[in-house]
């Protein structure tokens, strides 16, 4: 079974907490209830429990670099997650989206920011 991790962009700071784990306690359960409740403050992003070409970690929001084998070209897409199918995708929103699982488990895939800090990335629909 994969471990559940989340990390939190807090919009008052602009920084990101990473690696906080499903809440076990108390106290944890009222701090994540507490972030999850002020989303004006917080943005929750998961994990996909995918590692990218250099073992990074995907999270939701992250802006990745992806090998299209069609058009032998390079995208610059966002990781999001389909509630109605539940499922994680790689989207640029205009141009191509494809499920998360579909790019052989990162390694045509390569996390190269997040669209909190780095949101000039999907400016680029390809390199």
């Amino acid at each position: 079974m994969r471990e559940i991790k989340f990390r939190f962009w807090d919009v008052l700071h602009k920084k990101i907490e990473y690696d906080f784990p499903v809440p076990l306690n108390e106290h944890s359960i009222n701090r994540f209830m507490m972030m999850a409740y002020n989303s004006n403050f917080w943005k929750i992003m998961q994990s996909t429990g995918v590692k990218d070409i250099n073992g990074v970690e995907i999270y939701e929001d992250d802006a990745v670099k992806v090998f299209f084998f069609i058009e032998e070209e390079y995208h610059i897409g966002k990781i999001i997650y389909d509630s109605g199918l539940g499922c994680y995708w790689v989207s640029d929103e205009k141009k191509f989206a494809f499920p998360l699982h579909g790019v052989g488990q990162g390694e045509t895939l390569e996390v190269i920011g997040n669209v909190h800090e780095n949101p000039e990335l999907l400016s680029a629909h390809s390199l």
